[in-house]
């Protein structure tokens, strides 16, 4: 199982952030930021494709709340 979130932990903007466990009962790992996608703006509320292969999110990145995209 996979978790994708935002999060300010760095004290800086918010960055995409990534987490995974083995079960709903196991408890999850460390979070890992998206350093592909993150940018020195706020970058949040990631949503994904059931496949993982497709994520939109929003950054402000220009200025301006934008949606964003990515394909892998």
């Amino acid at each position: 199982m996979v978790l994708f979130f935002n999060s300010d932990r760095a004290g800086q903007a918010g960055d995409l952030y990534w987490a995974m466990r083995s079960s709903l009962v196991a408890p999850f790992g460390p979070a890992i930021p998206l350093s592909e996608l993150n940018s020195p703006a706020n970058d949040s509320d990631p949503a994904l494709s059931r496949d993982l292969r497709y994520i939109m999110f929003a950054s402000n990145r220009t200025g301006n709340s934008e949606i964003y995209e990515a394909r892998r």
